[in-house]
C-alpha cells in the first residue's frame, strides 16, 4: 500500500481494471470486444501531454510523464476504461452484441444475419451459457429484420482511424491554441462521437444514455474509493481550481463527465464502426 500510495493514478488504473476483470471472466463473449476496443484506444494514451502538468501532476512511474510526456499508467487507463465502458454497461443492462449485416443499400435496410458466437443466457446466478435453448432462441431472434441506416459502410477501419486522427489532432489544436483546458476538450470532442452515430442508428440512442448514467455511477465510485483509499489525492494532484472548482462525492465534476461521455461514446461508436447492435439476453 505504501508503494501505491506513491502512484494514484496507478491505483486508480488498479481499480479500474478491478472492475473489469470478474466481467470478463464471466461474459466471455465481452472479451473480444474489450481487446478491439482497448487496440483502439491506445493512441489516446499519448495525449497525456495535454494533461500533465496543468490539468494534473500525480507521480508517474519512472517519472515517464516529466520525461517524455506520458506514461505506463496512460496506457492501463485508456485500455481500462475502453474495456470498462465496452463491458460493465451490457454486463448489468444484459446485453450482446450480434452481427448486422447491410443487405440492401438501395432501401437503407439491414439484416441481421444469425453470429458464430456464443452467447450467454441470462441466468447470472451461475454465471454459465445454456447451449441449448436459450442460446438457439437468442439466434433465432437474431434473424429478424433489422430496418436501420448503416452509417459507417466499406473500410470501417479507414473510418476509425480517420475519426481518432482527427480527434487527437484536434483535442491538441483546441488546447495548445484556444487555451481551452485539456479535459474540456476532450468532453466537447467526444460528444458528436456518440451523438453522430445516433443520428442515423437511433436504436444506439437508449444504450447510450444508459451506458452514460452508468459511466457516471461506476467511474464515480471508483473514484470515491480512490479518494477514500488515498485521502487528498483530488486537491493534492488535480488543479481543479483553474476550472469549475466544483466536486461531487468529492470528486472533480470534470472527471464524472469524462467518465460517462466516453461510456457513450464507445457504446455507439463501437458498433457502428463494425456493424453490430445490441440484443437483450433471453
Amino acid at each position: 500500500m505504501n508503494f501505491l500510495s506513491q502512484y494514484p493514478f496507478l491505483m486508480l488504473n488498479i481499480l479500474i481494471w478491478v472492475a473489469v476483470l470478474p466481467v470478463l471472466i464471466f461474459r466471455k463473449d465481452l472479451r473480444i470486444h474489450a481487446a478491439k476496443l482497448s487496440i483502439l484506444s491506445i493512441p489516446f494514451g499519448f495525449t497525456e501531454f495535454l494533461f500533465y502538468p496543468d490539468y494534473w501532476n500525480p507521480p508517474f512511474l519512472f517519472d515517464l510523464a516529466e520525461r517524455i510526456g506520458f506514461g505506463i499508467e496512460d496506457f492501463m487507463f485508456v485500455t481500462g476504461l475502453a474495456s470498462m465502458s465496452i463491458t460493465l454497461p451490457p454486463f448489468f443492462l444484459k446485453k450482446a452484441l450480434i452481427k448486422a449485416v447491410v443487405v440492401d443499400d438501395t432501401k437503407n435496410a439491414v439484416t441481421v444475419k444469425s453470429p458464430k458466437v456464443a452467447i450467454p443466457e441470462s441466468s447470472y446466478s451461475s454465471m454459465q451459457v445454456n447451449s441449448s435453448s436459450d442460446v438457439q432462441r437468442a439466434e433465432n431472434q437474431a434473424s429478424e429484420p433489422f430496418h436501420k441506416t448503416s452509417f459507417f459502410s466499406g473500410k470501417r477501419a479507414l473510418y476509425f482511424g480517420l475519426i481518432l486522427s482527427v480527434a487527437i489532432c484536434a483535442i491538441a489544436v483546441v488546447t495548445v491554441f484556444w487555451g481551452v483546458p485539456a479535459i474540456y476538450a476532450a468532453i466537447i470532442l467526444m460528444t458528436p462521437i456518440w451523438i453522430i452515430p445516433v443520428k442515423y442508428r437511433k436504436d444506439l440512442i437508449p444504450m447510450a444514455l444508459w451506458g452514460g448514467f452508468i459511466g457516471f455511477i461506476v467511474y464515480g465510485l471508483q473514484c470515491l474509493i480512490f479518494e477514500l483509499l488515498l485521502p487528498g489525492s483530488f486537491e493534492t494532484y488535480w488543479h481543479t481550481h483553474k476550472l469549475l472548482d466544483f466536486y461531487v462525492w468529492r470528486i472533480p465534476l470534470e472527471e464524472l463527465l469524462y467518465g460517462s461521455v466516453a461510456f457513450a461514446s464507445a457504446l455507439c461508436l463501437y458498433p457502428s464502426l463494425f456493424n453490430l447492435r445490441w440484443k437483450r439476453l433471453q
